[in-house]
């Protein structure tokens, strides 16, 4: 059964991440964010806030990080991301993965 994407809080943040990966012990990671830019590199705009009450755009990092399961809270009910998204995800996830090996 392949991995089934989802949002949870990471802890030391307290900020929401998309969980986009799983190797046992670690969760693969892009964080959220409401600002259009994040450490001086300009984030992804998704198409619509994962969040369904918050009206906000919503951007994702341009960074793939990984942390230990125990660094992230439950996952987040009712947040999805919408369809257009996906494919970025997929693409961005694919190529980073390729450069770390």
């Amino acid at each position: 059964m392949p991995f089934k994407k989802h949002f949870r809080k990471y802890r030391k943040s307290n900020h929401p991440s998309l969980i986009v990966g799983d190797d046992g012990r670690a969760y693969d990671f892009i964080g959220l964010t409401h600002s259009p830019y994040s450490g001086g590199h300009k984030c992804h705009e998704l198409s619509s806030n994962p969040d369904p009450r918050d009206p906000r755009k919503s951007y994702l990092r341009r960074e793939l990080r990984s942390d230990s399961h125990h660094s992230f809270r439950k996952p987040i009910p009712g947040w999805r991301l919408g369809k257009a998204d996906e494919a970025y995800v997929d693409s961005f996830v694919s190529g980073k993965r390729r450069k770390k090996n």
